[in-house]
């Protein structure tokens, strides 16, 4: 059976030899800070949504077809009043720039439409002709618009914006270095707009706009969060010198921690840019616990006495800490995403590794903290303590009935929210991208694609096309359709599918989504919104997936499918992963103890704060459960359960100690209750960092957090001494 000392072994093989592992402890930080610059910042939207579902499946074998991941730039321009006949002169001349580019497959704009070749009065005439006349443009427009209802013409009726949308080549296709978004951005430097506007988007664009705003977040989120919680460690020990002792080994444990990220080859994402805070923070609470101990060590002992009790009295206790903790993020796994998976592995390895360099670093810096002074509020908190520990004892059953009924408030509001994960709750607030994918779904329907696939090799094949293109319509009226029907309507040929000669002006990259090699499958483009832009766009998504199946579609695949459906299961996956991470960590924490009824005494007052925090869903996010907030509740629980170790720990080294009952919860909320009130607002003041980003999903999982951690401390200080009182518990 392991020991108390096993745990701590490294740390007390420090205290035996401080000059070796003195020299190990800076060649991991020089190697650390050497590879923290090869971490990489995802750049793929669309891998956070893929998991191993049949519909991810599909789409992946979908992008093998394609030879890659097919991309839009989509390029919104807009003006404070009509558009002139100079600027659309202006935003012609870019059009054509654009079709000339290598990357560019095509380009659907105002001025690449055409009447169809049977129309009465412009036949195969280009909409804008090429002197154009404004007085005579709107009816131009109406009759281009009744003459192809398929297709949303990329001009708003009042002329005040404009859409250029352009398929690019695939990310795997070999272009040299330069990137197929990086040729649009130059194209559109070299073609300045007077007056007007101009948002790139598109799902590499918003990749791009993604990972810049991570790169800032990384600094801002972890900087202030440190600086923040350094700043109250002070202000609570009294001490500089001894805020030292607590932050030095947590920041280093948090810098090799982000080591993990390059050794396993995983980037930054929005999901696990919070990672390296928790840890740091973690750390601190750990250097708190060990450090506020060996403060409070009799002074007559020798140094290194004090210091070895301190591990051996504190260090089990942190590692069993960093345990649940590493639990609880690998509850995260249970989900089918890479990312989650990622999150999963990268948490729970570097809280492990954050433990061992924290004991370490402690061990070695440790005689640096200063003689114990009294602390800050020390009378507050003695009177707080009595209250608390009166309280405990003389209203035991009643506090347990408060929590009860706590807990079902809470658990029916958690019943009551509902899954919900928009693509655009990844971009910061003040992204221009984010405001311009609004505006384009909004006005023109969006520009995501679903590819309905459609077998034409039977007699009936051709009708089923032309059937499944006509639902869809019928569907999505102000979406824009496209595919082989409605080209054969726009030739003057409806009762057939065009021949090759037909085809041969059709952009080879377009001509392959629409048409299989051997012209046997077809597919049918909706350009749409992100499913979850509103519940009636998500609505209309259901309906639309739902007519093309019934009207011969034997499949819908795109990147949409992924956003309606993934992005939800992941939802409830992580809903079973809490409930295993709370089950899980309480049971490892009552066999470490070696008393099973601990679980019935650990769940309760760690459960019940998740559950006060579930209602902060539906003040801060609209009662919408998306896989942040779910994140935030299981890693919080393995980090809130921590203060109830302490907790336990000192109450069972009092009893063992020869203390009665009442006395060891007297010494416990006063001693450990104190730290873990220091630990606890250390860790909400760093949190409160998040509040700063422009990501709702970083300051939505970082309140919950904050909250967990404010309810858990006082379940710990409160219904968790009331529970320890019950004689089943002794």
């Amino acid at each position: 059976m392991i020991s108390r000392s096993h745990v701590v072994a490294p740390g007390l093989a420090a205290l035996a030899y401080r000059l070796p592992a003195s020299l190990i402890m800076i060649a991991v930080l020089a190697a650390s800070i050497l590879v923290l610059p090869s971490i990489r910042f995802d750049n793929d939207i669309q891998r956070g949504f893929i998991s191993d579902s049949p519909r991810s499946k599909s789409y992946t074998r979908f992008v093998a077809a394609m030879n890659g991941k097919p991309q839009v730039a989509a390029l919104l321009i807009e003006a404070d009043r009509p558009f002139t006949t100079q600027d659309y002169e202006a935003m012609r001349d870019l059009a054509l720039d654009l079709e000339f580019a290598d990357r560019v497959q095509t380009v659907f704009s105002p001025f690449s439409a055409r009447f169809p070749k049977t129309h009465p009065l412009y036949a195969e005439q280009p909409v804008f002709p090429l002197e154009l006349d404004l007085a005579t443009l709107d009816t131009r427009l109406d009759a281009y618009k009744e003459a192809v209802p398929t297709l949303r013409f990329p001009v708003t009726e009042d002329h005040r914006k404009a859409l250029i949308i352009a398929p690019l080549d695939p990310p795997g296709q070999a272009h040299g270095e330069q990137t197929s978004v990086e040729t649009v951005r130059d194209i559109l430097a070299g073609h300045p707009l007077p007056g007007l506007r101009l948002t790139l988007t598109g799902e590499a664009a918003i990749a791009i706009d993604m990972v810049d705003n991570l790169k800032s977040e990384v600094v801002v989120v972890n900087g202030a969060g440190t600086v923040l919680s350094f700043t109250l460690a002070v202000f609570l020990l009294g001490s500089i010198r001894a805020a030292l002792v607590v932050f030095i080994p947590a920041i280093c444990g948090a810098l090799v921690a982000m080591t993990v990220f390059v050794l396993f080859g995983y980037p930054i994402t929005i999901l696990n840019v919070v990672v390296p805070i928790l840890i740091l923070l973690l750390g601190a609470a750990d250097g708190f616990h060990l450090t506020m101990h060996f403060q409070h060590m009799d002074p007559a002992r020798t140094r290194d006495d004090r210091l070895r009790q301190t591990l051996l009295d504190v260090g089990p206790a942190n590692a069993l800490t960093s345990l649940t903790t590493a639990i609880g993020f690998t509850a995260i796994s249970v989900s089918e995403f890479d990312q989650l998976d990622e999150l999963a592995l990268l948490g729970a390895v570097g809280v492990l590794v954050s433990y061992l360099v924290v004991l370490v670093g402690f061990t070695l810096i440790a005689p640096l903290a200063p003689p114990l002074s009294t602390p800050r509020g020390a009378r507050l908190w003695s009177q707080a303590a009595r209250f608390l520990h009166r309280h405990s004892r003389q209203s035991a059953r009643m506090i347990m009935v408060v929590s009860l009924l706590l807990s079902a408030l809470g658990a029916a509001s958690y019943l009551e929210t509902r899954a919900w994960f928009p693509l655009y709750k990844n971009l910061p607030e003040t992204s221009d991208v984010r405001r311009a994918n609004r505006v384009i779904e909004e006005h023109f329907g969006g520009f995501f694609r679903i590819w309905s696939d459609v077998d034409i090799s039977g007699d009936d094949g051709w009708q089923k096309l032309r059937d499944v293109t006509e639902v869809i319509r019928r569907e999505a009226p102000d979406y824009s359709v496209l595919s082989l029907a409605s080209v054969a309507d726009w030739l003057g040929t409806p009762d057939r599918l065009p021949d090759d000669d037909a085809l041969a002006d059709m952009p080879q990259g377009l001509k392959a989504q629409l048409l299989s090699p051997d012209r046997t499958r077809a597919r049918v483009i909706t350009f749409v919104p992100e499913p979850m832009h509103s519940p009636e766009t998500f609505a209309r998504h259901d309906r639309i997936e739902k007519a093309a199946l019934q009207a011969g579609a034997e499949s819908n695949v795109g990147f949409p499918i992924i956003l309606r459906h993934d992005a939800l299961d992941v939802v409830s996956q992580l809903g079973n992963g809490l409930i295993a991470a709370c089950l899980i960590a309480s049971l490892v924490v009552a066999v470490a103890f070696r008393r099973l009824v601990l679980v019935i005494c650990l769940l309760l007052p760690n459960v019940l704060p998740l559950l006060i925090a579930a209602v902060l869903v539906h003040l801060m996010n609209a009662g919408q459960l998306n896989p942040p907030a779910v994140l935030a509740l299981t890693v919080a629980f393995g980090i809130a359960i921590d203060d109830a170790i302490h907790f336990t720990n000192r109450y069972l080294l009092e009893r063992r100690n020869g203390h009665p009952l009442d006395e060891a919860l007297r010494i416990s909320i006063d001693q450990t209750g104190r730290i873990m009130t220091a630990t606890t607002l250390t860790i909400c003041i760093g949190l409160i960092a998040t509040q700063f980003s422009p990501f709702g999903t970083v300051r939505l999982f970082g309140a919950m957090m904050a909250t967990t951690f404010v309810a858990a401390l006082l379940a710990d200080l409160v219904l968790l001494p009331a529970l320890l009182r019950r004689k089943w518990a002794q």
